[in-house]
């Protein structure tokens, strides 16, 4: 099951007070969650697809230099050579950095009216469950290498280009909770 990750409140003081009670702690946490009923979900960067691209960007380099330094071409077809194994290199680890850290969410929070999704990189954001194009969760097999990459889940909002990463445990939650929303949402004329 996820585990929420919760914000200090307003009322933060009092509850972690040397006078508070668990009784007057227990009054204090129902008033918070029935005024405002959200889920917090802590999503991290997937680790296995940023070693990954690291590793391939490195034997991407690597070999590079091997087969530089084990031919007789030409000096400038060896450093146009380079350049285009270094640019390949970049590009691997720009892309994955753009999934892992700048589309991805380090927290997501679910509340009745939509989905906030706030970045490390820029501004948070909200999204209503209306505005949800499709949130996909891909399971993968955590048994082995391949599946526990494949192991993601995205959001991609209507009207937009691009998707966010989430964990896959926090895309299965919202796929469940936007099923519900939408199913419970009246009909549009």
């Amino acid at each position: 099951m996820i585990k929420g990750v919760h914000r200090p409140h307003a009322l933060g003081h009092l509850i972690h007070s040397k006078h508070s009670n668990p009784l007057f702690i227990a009054n204090v946490h129902a008033l918070i969650v029935s005024v405002n009923p959200t889920e917090e979900y802590d999503n991290p960067p997937n680790l296995i697809n940023v070693r990954l691209a690291l590793i391939g960007a490195i034997s991407m380099l690597l070999f590079g230099i091997a087969v530089v330094a084990l031919t007789d071409w030409a000096p400038e077809l060896k450093l146009w050579y380079m350049m285009v194994v270094s640019i390949g290199a970049a590009l691997l680890l720009a892309l994955i950095w753009m999934r892992e850290y700048y589309r991805r969410p380090d927290l997501v929070e679910v509340n009745p009216e939509g989905v906030y999704l706030f970045f490390q990189q820029h501004e948070p954001r909200f999204v209503p469950w209306n505005e949800i194009e499709v949130i996909q969760a891909e399971p993968g097999d955590p048994d082995t290498l391949r599946g526990r990459w494949q192991r993601s889940g995205m959001l991609k909002m209507n009207g937009l280009g691009h998707y966010y990463t989430l964990d896959y445990d926090i895309a299965m939650a919202l796929e469940e909770e936007h099923l519900r929303k939408m199913r419970d949402a009246p009909s549009r004329p």
